[in-house]
C-alpha cells in the first residue's frame, strides 16, 4: 500500500517572520549599545546629551541605529575633547565595537525564537 504525503510551502511567510525577528534583534542591540554608552562612555555635564539618545531600526533594510540628537552631539563624538571621570570622545564607536558580538547574539536569539531552533 502506497503512502502519500502532502506538504505546503510557506517559505515567504517564514521569511517575513524571520526578517521581523532579525529587526527586533537589531533594535535590541541598538538599545543595548545606548545603555553601555550611557553607563560608561558618554560625556556627562548636565545629562542632556545622554537623555537625547535614541535607537531605531529600518525593518526593510535591516539596519539599526543608535544616536544622540543634540546640536553638539557630533562635535562631542568627533573632537578629542577632554572629558572627566573616564568619559571619552568616540563614545558611540567604542560602545558599538564593544557590543558587536552581542548584536549577533541578539539577532540569532530572536530568529531562533520564531523558528524553533
Amino acid at each position: 500500500m502506497a503512502s502519500t504525503q502532502r506538504f505546503e510551502w510557506h517559505g515567504e511567510a517564514i521569511s517575513k517572520v524571520q526578517r521581523a525577528a532579525a529587526a527586533d534583534g537589531l533594535l535590541a542591540w541598538a538599545e543595548d549599545v545606548l545603555q553601555v554608552v550611557n553607563d560608561n562612555y558618554i560625556p556627562l555635564d548636565e545629562g542632556t546629551l545622554m537623555r537625547s539618545g535614541e535607537s531605531d531600526v529600518d525593518r526593510n533594510e535591516l539596519v539599526a541605529s543608535a544616536f544622540y540628537d543634540t546640536p553638539y552631539a557630533v562635535a562631542q563624538h568627533e573632537l578629542p575633547f577632554h572629558h572627566a571621570n573616564g568619559r571619552i570622545w568616540k563614545y558611540l564607536e567604542r560602545g558599538s565595537k564593544e557590543r558587536a558580538q552581542a548584536g549577533q547574539e541578539y539577532v540569532a536569539q530572536k530568529v531562533r525564537a520564531v523558528t524553533g531552533g
